[in-house]
């Protein structure tokens, strides 16, 4: 596995354990389940493999549905950007969250994966 392939699947299920961490974080200062913990523990278990097929496989198909589903979140990112600045830590580790999101997809794309 080259270096960038290594590069990319750590960045990227790092940024979904801060994910959840940001989910548990934002969970203890609310009441119950919202739809949003719903829908991350279902993006979790979609991601999940998605980022080990392409990493362990190389698959083509994955890499773009990958894609599509961080580019889809992104306007959710920026529509709770507010909310969660609100909470000092909240924020700062759910932009280091998305940050590491479009740092993985560098890597996805830079040269070493795609030969």
């Amino acid at each position: 596995m080259s270096t960038h392939v290594k590069y990319f699947e750590r960045v990227f299920l790092s940024s979904l354990i801060l994910g959840l961490v940001v989910t548990f974080l934002t969970f203890s200062t609310r009441a119950g389940i919202a739809g949003n913990d719903i829908l991350l523990a279902a993006l979790v278990v979609v991601e999940c493999p998605l980022v080990l097929l392409i990493s362990r496989k190389t698959n083509n198909t994955a890499r773009w549905f990958l894609v599509a589903l961080v580019l889809t979140g992104a306007p959710f990112y920026l529509s709770s950007l507010i909310v969660n600045f609100a909470t000092v830590l909240i924020g700062v580790l759910s932009s280091m969250q998305v940050i590491a999101q479009y740092v993985g997809l560098y890597f996805l794309f830079s040269g070493e994966l795609n030969k």
